[in-house]
């Protein structure tokens, strides 16, 4: 049947909602015909996977906008689906995640280390494989570890100077404190 090609076609060139549409028209014009509910099961499915596994590439590739449209196409054509409507909610934490990483670097910006730090571990919260987070956190890490280095020691503001501390009454607990 005619309408059985061009549903196939339509398929083919990756029109996958056309092509359902076409290959349930020629089923109702020959319920008989289990080829066509056969072609139909097996395209759709294909499409599925098809729209499913491009969704994810890119989300991965940061196109989250892109990706969104693809698990949409993915629920016209399966309304049901729970693997595009995660992937949709998982999309909008991606989202929420990418502002906040983003204000977390305007407040580290503005010099609030703390401030950023908490946005961060909210992120880092829901998900510890955060790129951006991550990258985000090594650097005020490092930032806190070049702080913590330039604090002045003891050595440093005696200038090499001999000190002597006598504990001729103290016990061994209160010459450990003090040091």
């Amino acid at each position: 049947p005619p309408a059985h090609d061009e549903g196939v076609a339509l398929m083919a060139q990756g029109r996958y909602e056309e092509g359902i549409a076409k290959l349930e028209f020629a089923i109702k014009q020959d319920p008989r015909d289990f080829k066509i509910r056969a072609d139909l099961i097996n395209l759709r499915e294909q499409a599925l996977n098809r729209l499913l596994t491009a969704a994810a590439n890119e989300r991965a590739s940061g196109r989250l906008e892109t990706a969104a449209e693809f698990y949409r196409r993915v629920i016209s054509i399966e309304p049901a689906s729970q693997r595009a409507r995660s992937g949709l909610s998982e999309l909008e934490r991606d989202r929420r995640h990418a502002e906040a990483v983003r204000e977390a670097k305007e407040v580290w910006g503005k010099g609030n280390s703390e401030g950023a730090w908490s946005r961060l571990q909210s992120v880092l919260k829901e998900n510890p494989a955060n790129p951006q987070a991550r990258e985000l956190k090594r650097q005020i890490e490092e930032q806190r570890a070049r702080e913590l280095a330039s604090i002045p020691t003891l050595r440093s503001m005696y200038d090499g100077r001999a000190i002597s501390i006598d504990f001729r009454d103290a016990n061994v607990r209160q010459v450990f404190e003090a040091l």
